[in-house]
């Protein structure tokens, strides 16, 4: 399932649970159920921020908006029609507000991935997939991004979570 908010995950979670047991599965909490969302990790807050919105806030943007994918992060404060942020910056900000985008430090990744790890402290979940566009970068540096993304999540972030 897509990550959202906590209530929303936790929600989804608990649902795909009362299925499995109406369909003969006893399953635990966050047992087989996997999340895709977009991770950011820099070495402060705003360095995070701004990969983030080069890469899944201007991707999401620019072309998953003009499928009405963006939607999922409308606030009932948007009124009505299309939701469409001002630029790739606000809708990564938005994206972080709704739970779709855990951004910042090492540890401030570790720390939301632990959390969501947990089901926010209602099971344990299975899977993570990570959503990262590192396509919108030029050429010149679509490699040490990437490269460095991978390297700090693997190494930094990951290796007590698993």
């Amino acid at each position: 399932m897509l990550l959202g908010d906590r209530e929303r995950t936790v929600a989804m979670a608990k649902l795909y649970r009362e299925e499995a047991r109406e369909a003969g599965r006893d399953l635990a909490p966050g047992e087989n159920i996997g999340v895709v969302g977009k991770v950011s990790v820099g070495d402060t807050f705003d360095e995070a921020f701004d990969l983030a919105a080069r890469t899944s806030g201007y991707f999401n943007q620019h072309f998953f908006s003009n499928f009405g994918i963006t939607q999922m992060y409308r606030n009932e404060s948007d009124g009505p029609g299309m939701y469409h942020a001002a630029d790739e910056r606000a809708l990564t900000q938005r994206m972080i507000e709704r739970g779709d985008l855990i951004c910042g430090t090492a540890e401030q990744v570790h720390e939301g991935l632990g959390e969501l790890r947990g089901l926010y402290g209602h099971g344990e979940l299975d899977w993570f997939a990570w959503e990262f566009f590192t396509q919108t970068l030029p050429d010149d540096e679509f490699g040490e991004v990437a490269h460095g993304q991978l390297k700090t999540v693997a190494e930094d972030i990951l290796s007590d979570l698993r």
